[in-house]
């Protein structure tokens, strides 16, 4: 019995120092089920809609009356951000954050301030005779104040393109502007006049216009900003807007000659 009882012993210690689970019985326990992200879901965005995963497991998709992503250059669509932001080009100050195209900004009246990106190929705007306004940006609105006397020049970045807004702030301002618009060095573009007056441009081969001016409009007291107060007492349209679409995306005509009224 002594040596019984040591061999007992002795295999009791041994497995005192080895895991214990060959040695004991585990049920094991069902497999835990990872669960699905909440949130966005960019595989199902559409150029007008995106869909989101709720905690509950359903969706929610919210569609838009005009565009929110674009395609970028793999094909992914990705939001669009019209938010004006420090510029990566050099010689200008803003860009739009993200979009098919893109619209950069000089931070003061000059030579080509306005620079449009789109399909590869870049086209600059200028104001003739403009002085040397500085800008101001807040959010997706770009304003350059006196660039005349009595005239503020204003762009509003959107989904579509870049709206140009001039106010005129009495009836002695001039009813003229002339813009330049500088197209690619070598770049075969080709200009239609559209049946409501605005212009398309081409790159052939290309079948769709890479942007298109359209015809400008004037407007009497109240635009995007809220109204607008004359300096005196005369009546005059205070605001001519015109818009470029660019490429899918919009923006003004050359010349506004918005007419004076009483």
């Amino acid at each position: 019995m002594r040596r019984l009882y040591s061999c007992v012993l002795a295999l009791a210690i041994g497995l005192s120092t080895t895991p214990a689970y060959a040695a004991t019985s585990v049920t094991p326990r069902p497999a835990v089920q990872a669960q699905a992200p909440t949130g966005e879901l960019p595989d199902r965005r559409t150029g007008n809609s995106k869909t989101s995963r709720n905690s509950n497991g359903t969706y929610t998709t919210t569609i838009a009356s005009g565009p929110v992503n674009y395609r970028d250059r793999q094909g992914r669509w990705q939001p669009i951000d019209s938010t004006l932001a420090a510029a990566g080009n050099s010689g200008y100050a803003w860009s739009n954050r993200a979009n098919a195209y893109s619209v950069s900004f000089k931070k003061a009246l000059a030579q080509d301030y306005l620079k449009i990106d789109a399909r590869g190929k870049s086209f600059d705007l200028s104001l003739n005779g403009a002085g040397a306004a500085a800008a101001t940006v807040r959010g997706s609105r770009i304003s350059y104040v006196r660039p005349f006397p009595g005239v503020d020049l204003l762009y509003d970045v959107g989904a579509t393109g870049v709206k140009e807004t001039l106010v005129l702030a009495n009836p002695s301002v001039p009813d003229h502007y002339r813009f330049t618009l500088a197209i690619p060095a070598g770049a075969a573009l080709k200009a239609v006049r559209a049946s409501d007056g605005s212009w398309q441009f081409f790159l052939p081969p290309q079948d769709d216009p890479v942007f298109t001016l359209a015809v400008p409009s004037a407007t009497d007291g109240a635009i995007a900003a809220g109204t607008v107060r004359y300096a005196d007492s005369s009546r005059v349209p205070c605001s001519s807007v015109r818009e470029m679409k660019v490429a899918g995306s919009r923006w003004p005509q050359l010349t506004i000659a918005p007419s004076t009224r009483s």
